[in-house]
């Protein structure tokens, strides 16, 4: 059986495959100036990697106790916008215990416009149709001068509202990429979920405008702990065709179409 193995080494972002703003759904700059990176959602093409994506969780609990779990998955992207996202429960520390602890690799075909999951577990790969067509960015266009940043709504006059903020946290090299970063804080009043002070939550990201995805992403939520998302291992070149395809002896399911070996 041919194995799905992953080359050089590298999610999604909680999201892999799309420009630099897969989670926010656009990249937005607070800097004004109109050499800032602006997040544009759609296809990215010309810009291939591998990489691996490390993700942890630490809970801290009323007693003191901290609570670590940690998981690697595989991610690609190759030249022509294809996605490829390995998750791993093979690799959770503390170890994946129940009978679902094969890989589930889930890749985005622009081209095609088909979206697939294989499933190790079952040994099956699901097909479909992608409904959603996505606009293509070529590497020549994300080159380009950025459009000016969407003005960010106001916040919240309602004290019993939520109120958030967003901070432009400059550029730093991470892995050797220059990413720039971008800080979102909410801030929930006493009372809006029984609580009997105000809570603070944040969502940190750095953006590559290299490979034009995110290469370390930070949640923060007093409620569910601090999680992040950092690439690692990361490989500017194209991925092992291999990775896109069902592995050897999986059965492949076809949206409105009978199995086939």
């Amino acid at each position: 059986m041919r194995q799905s193995c992953f080359i050089g080494g590298l999610a999604g972002l909680l999201t892999m495959g799309l420009s630099v703003g897969a989670l926010e759904g656009q990249i937005v700059s607070t800097g004004a100036s109109s050499s800032s990176l602006t997040m544009r959602q759609g296809i990215v093409i010309d810009r291939p990697y591998t990489a691996v994506v490390k993700i942890s969780t630490v809970v801290a609990l009323a007693d003191g106790t901290r609570v670590l779990t940690e998981r690697t998955d595989s991610v690609a992207r190759d030249s022509s916008g294809r996605t490829y996202r390995a998750n791993r429960p093979s690799t959770m520390n503390p170890p994946c215990t129940d009978n679902h602890c094969g890989d589930r690799v889930m890749i985005h075909d622009p081209v095609k416009h088909t979206k697939a999951v294989f499933d190790a577990n079952d040994k099956v790969a699901t097909i479909e149709p992608e409904t959603k067509h996505e606009p293509m960015y070529s590497a020549q266009a994300a080159a380009s001068p950025a459009t000016p940043a969407k003005p960010e709504p106001p916040t919240s006059a309602d004290p019993s509202k939520p109120t958030w903020t967003v901070e432009d946290l400059g550029w730093k090299t991470i892995h050797g990429l220059s990413c720039q970063g971008t800080k979102r804080i909410w801030v929930y009043p006493a009372g809006f979920f029984g609580n009997d002070r105000p809570i603070t939550s944040w969502h940190e990201v750095w953006i590559s405008p290299e490979i034009m995805a995110e290469v370390l992403e930070i949640d923060s939520d007093p409620r569910s702990g601090v999680t992040t998302f950092e690439m690692d291992d990361i490989e500017r070149a194209e991925p092992d065709p291999a990775l896109f395809q069902p592995p050897d002896g999986y059965t492949v399911m076809e949206r409105n179409s009978a199995p086939r070996n």
